[in-house]
């Protein structure tokens, strides 16, 4: 049973991607490797799915229950699934905040029913040619297709999880850049002000501070650039991936790795 399932999760993760990436080329025109992951699945399709054939597989012969059942219990998935990652990144992955009927931009009305509908067809029409597939394929080479699947998904989902962790050090420090920049420009005009006001023997005092204010200025704003530059670099596919990406500390060091794409 634990086998067969896990065969379903794969192949569904699998055609999860396969759907947010025509949907992505629908919308923006381009191919986009969606999802949190760099390889061709998105785990929660493979979660939704085999929670709806294990609630409500017996429902397929009524289409009302089954639709709402899906909508539940893939609502329920999504919106846990947004909070724990928020919890623990401090980050979110999507963000449905600008559609009506949202749920804390978990969640929201137009994407439930499409799990809903999605997940009808699954029932009815995909999952009795998957189940058939299953049972002809050799027993080696259904292994073997497991141990690949979800040992790339075991060692994707540590890659990507230790990007983000990494990239959150990167914003933190691009934060801290900033502010150290705001506060040398309060101090080069708080100076500048001085220089104007005070004695000459004063002034030559200040006027050496603010040539090294501008000096400091110049190295961080350089490093700055080039932190941007080289994030913007390796986080390239995420951060196409995941357009509504939001970061609950550090939004505005993320929309400028966003805008060097």
């Amino acid at each position: 049973m634990i086998r067969e399932f896990l065969f379903y999760f794969l192949v569904y993760a699998f055609l999860g991607w396969c759907t947010e990436v025509v949907y992505a080329a629908l919308t923006t025109g381009k191919f986009v490797n969606r999802g949190y992951l760099s390889g061709p699945y998105c785990p929660i399709y493979g979660f939704g799915c085999i929670f709806v054939l294990m609630s409500l597989n017996d429902l397929i012969n009524n289409k009302i229950l089954l639709f709402l059942g899906s909508v539940a219990i893939t609502s329920v998935l999504e919106f846990l699934v947004g909070w724990f990652l928020e919890k623990i990144f401090h980050q979110k992955f999507w963000d449905y905040s600008t559609r009506p009927f949202n749920l804390k931009g978990y969640i929201c009305l137009q994407f439930s029913i499409m799990w809903g509908i999605g997940c009808m067809l699954v029932v009815d029409y995909l999952h009795p040619t998957i189940q058939i597939i299953y049972g002809f394929l050799p027993a080696i080479i259904t292994t073997i297709f497991l141990v690949i699947g979800s040992g790339s998904i075991l060692v994707d989902t540590i890659i990507s999880t230790n990007s983000i962790l990494k990239l959150n050090k990167e914003l933190k420090r691009l934060h801290e850049i900033s502010d150290r920049l705001k506060e040398i420009s309060d101090d080069l005009g708080a100076n500048l002000a001085k220089t104007s006001i005070e004695i000459q023997k004063d002034a030559d005092e200040t006027k050496a501070k603010i040539e090294s204010l501008r000096a400091e200025q110049r190295v961080l704003s350089e490093k700055r650039r080039e932190k941007l530059r080289e994030n913007a670099r390796k986080r390239r596919r995420m951060l196409r991936a995941l357009p509504s990406w939001i970061h609950k500390e550090f939004q505005r060091e993320l929309e400028e790795l966003k805008d060097r794409l």
